[in-house]
């Protein structure tokens, strides 16, 4: 089990990897939400070939010392 500190969204993860992603497709208009789809899923695929990228985004300390404290 990892402990977490408690809940707030700068401390959640997934809330870095979304900035980045509003950051990335607000600000446009789109005339249709499928072009804004395709658009988030592009953004998608970008980061997800940044994997390193992704971890200064969430590899906070605390969930740095949680992941070396599991077992292998």
């Amino acid at each position: 089990m990892i402990f977490q500190p408690p809940y707030s969204p700068e401390v959640n993860p997934a809330e870095r990897v979304f900035e980045e992603l509003r950051r990335a497709i607000e600000g446009q208009v789109y005339d249709r939400l499928e072009e804004k789809v395709a658009r988030v899923e592009e953004e998608l695929h970008r980061l997800a070939a940044e994997p390193e990228r992704v971890r200064r985004l969430t590899g906070w300390s605390w969930i740095q010392k949680a992941w070396a404290g599991l077992p292998p």
